[in-house]
């Protein structure tokens, strides 16, 4: 064939008899190839004659990155595409703003057969609209690090965020503060640290956010506004248990209540696993079962609020312990004497369990029970008490545990008396004769002291004196009169409740205070010189040998005679 071929720097060129070799299997190659770049950055819309051949299947598209390519030679060129269909315009992307580039684009068959390349055109990508950034979700209250998720153009760059404070929560820029910058992110996820520690602005009740996209050029898009936001990174207020098991507990299972902040989240770990997840009710009460192991559990709660602050901890320790104590009374003699100081009796009593620091003696009961079937309590290690009653007793003690495990022992003793009294007699030793006088054992002692103010003592008095006097009594403080004078005896015996004897005697002198009735018998005229005998006649209660008698003759001219001598 000849060609003539029209040269923009050569001129109008003739190519006589130039070869060319036709493929009748090859459809024919695509024409008026043009290349436009998009606003939109990194594309290229082509577009082209389409092939005159029918039986197009679809187009493919070669680069070369450069705006001035190597010329015809196929060689120099890169499959980069293909269309999916035989539609004649495409958009080539992932292209780079600013770099220039050649397209050329043949046409391919069913059977596969790909025409020759057309002829190609250049462009250069560049980027004139600013990204596009949108934030889907609802306002909410961020707390700790936030993650927003926005959706954005490929050829984001760089995402502003800045917050306003909306201190009268009108949802209006009005209250003379300004935007803060919040945090700049890479990508469409911000990650955004709103604790004050690390910068953020730690808890604002409403704020406004406002956010826009750079692109690589860069275009930076509008500020998009929007309200109704907050922050809170103040843990839950308050977390605790209103009803829990004890803090040791011989039982297993328990329903536990606790409160904490309204629609907190809460999660409860025991012994470092996890049980459970809940949320409070808008009262801020909420509730699990609890079933303790043996030995010490550990209880930890974690909260956070509605909006994800916290965290805030509790920390419980509960001991299970369902082993008994061992109940032990310290030995002691079993035979004591009334009212010695010996009787103290001691608790050796002992706690086991799998919790070391809840091991203990909680609860001592002493129990003593006397031979008349009398208590006595005591709550404490060491019981005293000291035994009046003679017989034997009982013993119980009953010991408990933290976690109110209880157990018993019991032993019994005998109580003797083995040591007589001290008899003392209390009176007086020289009385009238017909008086009532009373006598006393009050100054008497025993070991028991108790024998005689309680009235347990046997006790016997016998008086005795002359002419066969002799008088009992079983009273502590008798009376008695002795009738004449003499000397009498007054003897005690006493006996305490163990059969153990004792007795004392003391003299006794009986005074006569009963004056003799004396009348004279004899003549009362005589004659001078006559012997004039007199005789008395005396009665009395003394004996004849004891009485004295004094004459007192007394003479008309005053002269006194005095003649002591019989009773004539």
């Amino acid at each position: 064939i000849t060609l003539r071929v029209q040269d923009p720097f050569l001129g109008p060129l003739l190519y006589e008899q130039f070869p060319i070799t036709i493929n009748s299997s090859m459809p024919g190659a695509p024409g008026e190839l043009d290349a436009e770049p998009l606003p939109v950055g990194n594309t290229v819309f082509l577009k082209w004659r389409r092939s005159a051949s029918t039986g197009v299947h679809h187009y493919n598209v070669f680069i070369n990155a450069s705006d001035t390519p190597p010329g015809l030679d196929e060689s120099g060129w890169v499959f980069y595409m293909s269309t999916t269909g035989p539609e004649n315009t495409t958009v080539v992307d992932g292209l780079v703003d600013g770099v220039g580039y050649s397209f050329r684009v043949a046409a391919v068959n069913g059977a596969g057969n790909m025409s020759s390349l057309s002829f190609w055109d250049s462009a250069v990508p560049y980027d004139i609209t600013p990204p596009t950034v949108v934030y889907n979700e609802a306002p909410m209250i961020f707390s700790g690090r936030a993650v927003l998720e926005f959706e954005s153009d490929d050829d984001l760059e760089l995402l502003e965020l800045q917050y306003y404070h909306d201190e009268n929560m009108n949802g209006l820029v009005d209250d003379n503060g300004t935007f803060i910058p919040a945090v700049n992110s890479t990508n469409s996820t911000v990650v955004w640290d709103t604790r004050s520690s690390a910068g953020g602005p730690g808890d604002i009740e409403r704020m406004i956010l406002r956010f826009r996209g750079m692109d690589e050029v860069p275009n930076v898009s509008d500020w998009t506004y929007m309200g109704g936001f907050g922050v809170d990174n103040t843990p839950p207020h308050g977390l605790k248990l209103s009803i829990s098991p004890p803090r040791v507990t011989n039982g297993t299972d328990f329903d536990v209540i606790g409160n904490t902040e309204p629609l907190s989240r809460v999660m409860v770990i025991q012994n470092g696993e996890f049980l459970t997840e809940l949320t409070a009710g808008i009262s801020g009460l909420f509730d699990f079962h609890l079933t303790l192991e043996e030995g010490p559990n550990s209880l930890n709660l974690t909260a956070y609020d509605l909006h994800g602050a916290g965290p805030t901890y509790l920390n419980m320790t509960f001991t299970r312990d369902t082993s008994p104590p061992v109940a032990v009374i310290r030995d002691f003699n079993r035979t004591m004497e009334i009212m010695c100081n010996c009787t103290s009796f001691i608790s050796d009593s002992y706690d086991v369990g799998a919790d070391p620091e809840q091991t203990r003696i909680s609860n001592v009961t002493w129990v003593l029970i006397d031979p008349y079937g009398a208590t006595s309590r005591s709550y404490s290690r060491t019981f005293m008490h000291t035994m009046d009653i003679l017989g034997r007793y009982e013993l119980k003690l009953w010991v408990r545990d933290a976690a109110m495990n209880m157990a018993y022992a019991n032993t019994s003793f005998v109580v003797v008396d083995l040591t007589p009294p001290t008899a003392r007699i209390s009176g007086p030793v020289e009385v009238a004769e017909d008086t009532t006088i009373g006598y006393s054992l009050l100054n008497s002692t025993d070991n028991d002291p108790t024998l005689f103010s309680s009235l347990k003592a046997s006790v016997l008095w016998t008086f005795t004196g002359p002419d066969g006097f002799r008088e009992t009594s079983d009273r502590y403080e008798p009376l008695v009169s002795f009738p004449d004078p003499g000397l009498y005896y007054v003897m005690l015996s006493i006996t305490d409740m163990g059969g153990n004897d004792a007795s004392a005697e003391i003299a006794v002198t009986v005074l006569d205070i009963t004056p003799p009735d004396v009348d004279i018998v004899g003549e009362i005229f005589f004659d001078p010189g006559a012997r004039a005998v007199f005789n008395a006649s005396v009665i009395d209660n003394v004996r004849e040998g004891d009485v004295t008698y004094l004459w007192v003759l007394t003479y008309l001219d005053g002269d006194m005679e005095v003649v002591v001598g019989t009773n004539a």
